[in-house]
């Protein structure tokens, strides 16, 4: 971003400082510290209705020229290649990533009969690819993009027990440009975006209903969304101390259920050195490094036979205990947080080991991930540092062409956010941690900590090249801070506080409206598209 000056702040630093002027107004109010909260509505059929109309309604948009334009877009020349690849048997080529996304990029494929040749020297990313191929190797993200909307809704209607803040936050959600352009894309974060709504909604139901038996579907989701790209660790490692940190005062004095806790990191730590030693074994030396795999399968046998003794020892023991149920807890986590996810993973890997690969391979390609991601030096004109993503400095043009001869309209997809929401973002989760604490509200305080949490781990993580669609993946939570407030301005009593909710509102939809043609490769005049170019250079 070296075109980056002072004045390219003023229009996102406006808006910032009218929202936090707003909610702090607000809560400024005696009806606001009178009543804290919203009214908690219990779940009814009307709520599953809604959540079930929203996502149908946005996979009906989605689909709208999903097929358009039929060429690979952005990164789509890696993931649809690849996804073509596994159908036709052909080792991939894109493995920075793990391949879960990219097998249902390769399903659509297949159900829509999409047929291109992904052979190096003959594929070529704006090649002749008919529509069945564009639409098939789209379809799954439109897919995920509707299931998003729907986890969205009960993932917003549970953290904040209000219809009217899940239906803002749905909606917001719905109207954002990046979840849009993503959701009619062959990339993998939309896939990431649905598993992250799916892991904190089974966080918080398990976390609300205290049934041991919904770890495991947690660890299934968590799973699912690490098989698709690594960044879901992020939320794997929030999710989990946020648990801790509800169940640990309910065993903290139970000596041994924290033995058997102490005993399963013991374990993990064995097997983390043995898995430290297969990385850092020369690679000159193939057999010694699967000497070292072989090892590590005989201590994760030994580790999990020495637990299960352990666990059968003290249930005995404690058979008569009123507490007997809590010895089960850590072994609940384990195969939660470790086993599901570590097994749902190397599945993922079936098809590319069906490619004359083993498990060695695919244990060495995890290392090769890691220094791709880690050893990255490559610039990219659309690359911006995370601190600036909220602001929406620098979206990134994932097309920018003319229709054709003769056509001088543009058909232009422009991968930015709603700035509205996004503006508004870390106000909003600034507030909603606020809040959370002097409220006790712990629904708010999931989303601030996902919606932080998520964006500020960009600032440690080792990767150079950054897009500011990585800021997606906290989106969803920043939008159930913002329809908590908007809800809690719309009911309130104060006429001011309902006009700035109903204002604001107005504004998210307009933007939408104006910007839909740029999200949706819409062709229009070059003077329309220079009327969306809100900061400048940055934004071209």
């Amino acid at each position: 971003m070296d075109s980056l000056t002072p004045a390219h702040f003023i229009l996102p630093l406006t808006v910032v400082v009218l929202v936090c002027w707003s909610l702090r107004g607000f809560f400024q109010l005696k009806e606001a510290q009178e009543k804290p909260g919203l009214t908690q509505e219990p779940m009814e059929r009307l709520d599953y209705l809604l959540a079930a109309t929203l996502a149908m309604s946005f996979f009906c948009v989605i689909l709208v020229r999903l097929d358009f334009p039929a060429k690979a877009v952005f990164d789509e020349c890696y993931h649809s290649r690849t996804g073509m690849q596994y159908l036709l048997g052909q080792n991939p080529m894109e493995w920075t990533h793990p391949p879960l996304a990219k097998l249902v990029i390769a399903g659509g494929l297949k159900l829509f009969g999409g047929n291109f040749n992904p052979v190096e020297g003959i594929y070529k990313p704006d090649m002749g690819f008919s529509h069945a191929a564009a639409f098939g190797w789209r379809f799954g993200s439109a897919v995920f993009g509707a299931l998003s909307v729907l986890l969205m809704f009960f993932l917003a209607r549970t953290l904040t027990g209000n219809r009217l803040a899940a239906l803002l936050a749905t909606g917001m959600l719905a109207l954002d440009g990046v979840f849009f352009v993503q959701s009619r894309m062959a990339m993998t974060n939309i896939y990431t975006v649905c598993f992250i709504l799916l892991s904190a909604l089974l966080a918080w139901t398990y976390k609300t209903k205290r049934n041991p038996l919904l770890l495991p579907v947690l660890g299934v989701a968590l799973g699912l969304a690490i098989a698709t790209r690594w960044t879901t660790l992020y939320a794997f490692g929030l999710i989990a101390l946020w648990l801790l940190a509800h169940d640990l005062p309910r065993v903290v004095n139970h000596p041994k259920v924290l033995a058997l806790a102490g005993l399963g990191v013991a374990v993990l730590g064995a097997l983390f050195l043995q898995l430290r030693r297969f990385y850092t074994a020369d690679t000159a030396y193939p057999e010694q490094q699967r000497v070292i795999l072989s090892g590590l399968l005989w201590w994760l046998i030994g580790g999990v036979g020495l637990y299960l003794l352990a666990y059968i020892a003290a249930r005995w023991s404690e058979r008569h205990s009123a507490w007997v149920a809590q010895l089960a807890l850590p072994g609940w986590y384990l195969l939660a947080f470790i086993g599901i996810p570590v097994a749902l993973y190397l599945l993922s890997y079936i098809p590319y080991m069906r490619q004359n690969h083993d498990l060695f391979k695919v244990f060495t390609e995890q290392k090769v991930m890691w220094d791709y991601h880690a050893g990255m030096k490559e610039t990219h004109p659309y690359s911006s540092p995370w601190w600036s993503w909220p602001l929406v400095l620098r979206p990134t043009w994932y097309e920018y062409s003319k229709v054709g001869p003769g056509d001088n309209r543009i058909v232009g997809i422009l991968c930015v956010g709603n700035v509205f929401v996004w503006w508004a973002s870390i106000p909003a989760l600034a507030f909603a941690t606020w809040r959370a604490w002097k409220d006790k509200h712990s629904g708010l305080g999931l989303a601030a900590l996902l919606g932080l949490g998520l964006w500020l781990a960009w600032a440690i993580q080792p990767r150079s090249l950054i897009f500011l669609h990585y800021f997606f993946e906290a989106l969803p939570f920043a939008c159930i801070a913002l329809g908590h407030f908007g809800a809690r301005l719309w009911t309130s009593r104060d006429e001011d506080s309902r006009y700035i909710a109903a204002g604001y509102g107005v504004l998210i939809l307009f933007w939408f409206g104006f910007f839909y043609p740029l999200l949706s490769g819409l062709p229009i005049p070059d003077p329309y598209v220079q009327m969306h170019i809100w900061l400048g250079k940055l934004w071209r």
